[in-house]
């Protein structure tokens, strides 16, 4: 009978306990996308405009010199693509008469080299007569 009567005061006690125990409450977001969303709605409730864009005075130049020189820097690179020099790619000595190819016996790579040779010496002579 002990027994039970003690059982039964612990189970009462787990449930009043159980009653009492507070859960934890709804914790409203602080950061993240959602957050941001409703804090620009309540801002524009209230009237309060974003100034979006970058910090307009983290880009002025400390000194006039260092802003008159990039200043000079841009119109130089803007004037450069204007005027391209032009270089003369004409050929000033004629291809050489003998050519010499070294190597290894059995490589094909020496052939390849004369068969290339060849070919771009005849190109060269096709253009200039």
């Amino acid at each position: 009978m002990k027994n039970s009567i003690a059982i039964s005061s612990l189970i009462v006690e787990r449930f009043v306990r159980m009653e009492k125990q507070e859960h934890k409450s709804h914790q409203k977001p602080s950061a993240g996308a959602k957050f941001k969303k409703k804090k620009e709605k309540k801002e524009k409730k209230k009237g309060i405009e974003k100034q979006k864009g970058n910090n307009p005075k983290a880009f002025i130049a400390s000194s006039r010199l260092n802003q008159k020189k990039r200043v000079q820097r841009k119109a130089d690179l803007e004037q450069k693509k204007f005027h391209v020099p032009m270089i003369d790619r004409s050929a000033i000595d004629p291809p050489p008469i003998f050519i010499a190819v070294v190597g290894p016996p059995k490589v094909f790579l020496k052939k390849l080299i004369i068969n290339e040779l060849i070919n771009q010496i005849i190109i060269i002579l096709i253009i200039f007569k």
